[in-house]
């Protein structure tokens, strides 16, 4: 993500007598696609691993799935975005709910039920960890987020929630909780560390630009809670305060929720305060974070360490960047500090360097600015703090103290990559000692280019992963071993080598494209099975939850994976019916197809052939479930449905309000508009509404809100503006989607209402992304 160094914003503009600043002036976007696309990869040859091969095995369906473990028996428990969590038979074909807490989750924005962890004894105490944002039933922005602790009962194997067991580790209240400001970077990962701690991912609680307290954050719903409010209203600053849980790794104790003795800033008369929570810090939106594996144990990253020695173990963590960079991180130890929001990657961030709010005082360390204590990386560290004047007392290399005032190295990330460009970089020094830090175009080594000497690695929304192949007993092949990491937008999946240097530098190097994944897959996380012979890739929208694991004697097929359009037919009877099952297919090369089709009503047909027809004869409204099974050469198979309906129509919808791209005014922070919509059944039957309120932002969406019924009288957004210097768009669509009661026929209909800045040329441009 490196476009050109920006022009510094203009001035920001004084306050208005309530606390919000207008966006900078409006200035006609340039005529340009959200980003500048680069040439498409070319594809990536598995490099030879021997006569295996790897499988695939897709669990049964999920909607909105987000984090996945394997439990001790090889089942596996699955969260979901809205609060559920499902557990899944080993063999990946019957689905069961585990439990359903999402009357409490907030899903507006990017908020959710983001984080769930098993305990490391799961198979004797049954503890399920969960962190989500807390739905207040008031008005966005959200208050705070928690994590909470149940018990799945021994006595039912494990497959049974105690709902009296709750227990409530962090965010009993707004003061114990970790502040969620606006609708955007809050919780994440959970993971337990080699000692038992329990640690936490979570972001800045910023909007999607940087906010370095410009915006004033102390009215929020947030805020109501929060004794010292306006003290945190300091924006994306929060991930440099040691006094704030945002933009942290924190760190539990995960039976009571205190903070751990060995983490850098505990306090122990105030075991629950939120400096003695915190692990590492200089987080944007850390939303995914794996333990990764060791290939030998030492003292440094010994193999079972007590809590109180301060060494859970390393993380390979994913940190989602601005609108240039994206990171993956090694967090290695106690006051780990990524540097967001002074830097974004391995450089000083230029643009939040020059934004208000970047020379603000850290009022807890006798005034110094956020930015001095926070020093460039360097072989040698100084010895003095410049704005106090005082020795430097370093506790490792990520952290020390000046008097009472806590110093930080920016500790740089393993490896970056752009948004604007196929380049990515690991972090290096100049040759000559003592002088300051470079890095390393990953791109231009020869070890790290393709096999055709065509490199690409870009993308706009960074998934953390574990690393497998690595540890001691791994089976997988070392050839794809490494670090996983993969990206949201962009859909890909990558592994790269991880070392560290004589300097201490970590660096992961040699990334090369994984093609043993689903194509087209929104990859939200990546866990390995229990035996570690595995990975397990979750996709958010394609509701794909696939185990990937290598057979070292190749003998093993994949099963092929079942599609069917259309997803639904109405009509009057005699209705004639065509299934298209084309775009089936199956993981193993050269494996012969047959198509089954059952429709539901008596009747089926098998052909070689992905395209089949049907008619229905029906003397009343009559439901069918038309079904689709793909088999593949080997005898392995899947399925998928449609939906017909005889003698009744699909209902009918015409939004007519917001008209379709209209524009929505930039005066004041928000802005509202009246959802309507002209709604109508053939058959009268009864019709439920929905509508989504989606963020468009370049390439892709955040879903902020659901509204249900067919109206409502005021729907109210953030006013993002137009940002052409800095490569922004932003927009909003909102999709209204209706219902019939009796058989569940389905008719969408959508619009789109743009910030009143941009221009005709912008809307035609922007428009079908």
């Amino acid at each position: 993500m490196t476009p050109p160094t920006p022009t510094p914003p203009p001035a920001p503009t004084p306050p208005t007598p309530h606390g919000y600043r207008p966006p900078p002036p409006r200035v006609p976007p340039s005529l340009r696609p959200p980003h500048p696309s680069p040439p498409p990869p070319p594809p990536s040859p598995s490099p030879p691993v021997g006569p295996g091969r790897f499988t695939q095995t897709r669990l049964a369906y999920v909607n909105q799935p987000v984090v996945v473990e394997q439990r001790f028996d090889k089942k596996f428990c699955v969260s979901t975005r809205s609060g559920k969590v499902y557990t899944i038979s080993a063999d990946g074909q019957r689905r069961k709910l585990l439990l359903d807490i999402s009357d409490e989750v907030a899903t507006f924005g990017d908020h959710g039920m983001l984080g769930m962890a098993l305990s490391p004894n799961f198979e004797i105490n049954g503890w399920i960890y969960l962190h989500y944002v807390v739905d207040t039933r008031f008005s966005t922005p959200p208050t705070f987020s928690r994590i909470t602790r149940y018990t799945a009962t021994e006595a039912t194997g494990f497959e049974q929630i105690d709902y009296a067991s709750r227990k409530v580790l962090v965010g009993t209240d707004g003061m114990d909780g970790i502040p969620a400001f606006t609708n955007y970077h809050s919780c994440g990962a959970l993971v337990f560390g080699r000692d038992g701690t329990l640690m936490a991912m979570h972001g800045d609680a910023g909007p999607p630009a940087a906010s370095l307290g410009h915006t004033d954050e102390s009215r929020t719903t947030a805020a109501k809670s929060l004794s010292n409010a306006q003290e945190r209203s300091i924006g994306s600053l929060r991930a440099q305060a040691i006094d704030s849980m945002d933009g942290k790794m924190l760190r539990f104790n995960a039976a009571t929720g205190d903070g751990v003795s060995s983490n850098p800033f505990f306090d122990p008369e105030r075991p629950r305060a939120e400096r003695s929570r915190v692990w590492a810090l200089g987080f944007r939106n850390p939303w995914r974070a794996r333990l990764l594996e060791e290939p030998t144990f030492s003292e440094e990253y010994p193999e079972h360490p007590l809590p109180e020695q301060g060494k859970p173990g390393r993380f390979a963590v994913g940190d989602v960047g601005w609108t240039m960079v994206e990171e993956m991180t090694i967090v290695d130890g106690a006051g780990f500090n990524g540097g967001w929001p002074k830097f974004e990657g391995m450089s000083d961030s230029p643009r939040s360097l020059h934004v208000d709010g970047a020379d603000k005082t850290n009022t807890r360390a006798r005034n110094c600015k956020f930015y001095e204590l926070l020093l460039d990386d360097a072989r040698e560290l100084p010895l003095e703090l410049a704005c106090t004047g005082e020795k430097i007392n370093w506790v490792n290399r990520n952290y020390g103290w000046a008097g009472d005032v806590p110093v930080f190295r920016h500790a740089r990330p393993a490896l970056d990559y752009m948004h604007y460009s196929t380049r990515a970089r690991y972090p290096s020094y100049w040759p000559v000692r003592g002088t300051a830090a470079t890095c390393t175009v990953l791109n231009e080594d020869r070890g790290c280019t393709h096999p055709d000497s065509m490199p690409y690695l870009s993308g706009y929304s960074v998934t953390g992963g574990p690393s497998i192949g690595v540890g001691k007993g791994d089976t997988w092949p070392k050839e794809w071993s490494g670090v996983f990491f993969s990206d949201y937008v962009s859909k890909w999946l990558y592994v790269a080598n991880v070392g560290k240097t004589a300097d201490g530098l970590y660096q992961m190097s040699n990334a090369r494209k994984f093609n043993g994944v689903p194509s087209a897959v929104n990859i939200v996380d990546i866990a390995r099975t229990i035996d570690g012979d595995g990975l397990i890739i979750v996709g958010l929208y394609g509701m794909d939850i696939t185990v990937v694991q290598w057979d070292p004697t190749g003998g093993r097929n994949s099963a092929p994976k079942a599609r069917v359009t259309p997803a639904q037919e109405a009509g009057t009877s005699p209705l004639k019916v065509t299934l298209d099952a084309s775009a089936s297919s199956d993981p193993d090369d050269g494996d012969l197809l047959r198509f089954a089709f059952d429709w539901g009503d008596g009747s089926s047909t098998e052909s070689n052939h992905p395209f089949a027809t049907h008619t229905y004869v029906a003397a009343k409204p009559q439901k069918f479930t038309a079904v689709v099974t793909v088999t593949d050469s080997a005898g392995a198979s899947s399925s998928a449905e449609m939906v017909v309906v005889v003698n009744n129509g699909a209902p009918t919808a015409t939004i007519t309000s917001p008209a379709h791209n209209s524009r929505y005014p930039l005066e004041q922070q928000y802005a509202t508009v009246t959802l309507d919509a002209e709604v109508g059944d053939p058959d009268g039957d009864e019709l439920s509404c929905e509508w989504e309120m989606r963020l468009q932002h370049n390439t892709h969406y955040h879903t902020i809100d659901y509204f249900p019924g067919c109206t409502r009288t005021e729907a109210r957004f953030e006013a993002f503006g137009c940002f052409p210097d800095e490569g922004e768009s932003y927009w909003y669509k909102f999709i209204l989607t209706v219902k019939d009661a009796p058989f569940d026929l389905v008719t969408t209909a959508q619009v789109l209402i743009w910030p009143d800045c941009a221009t005709d040329a912008d809307i035609a441009l922007l428009g079908n992304l």
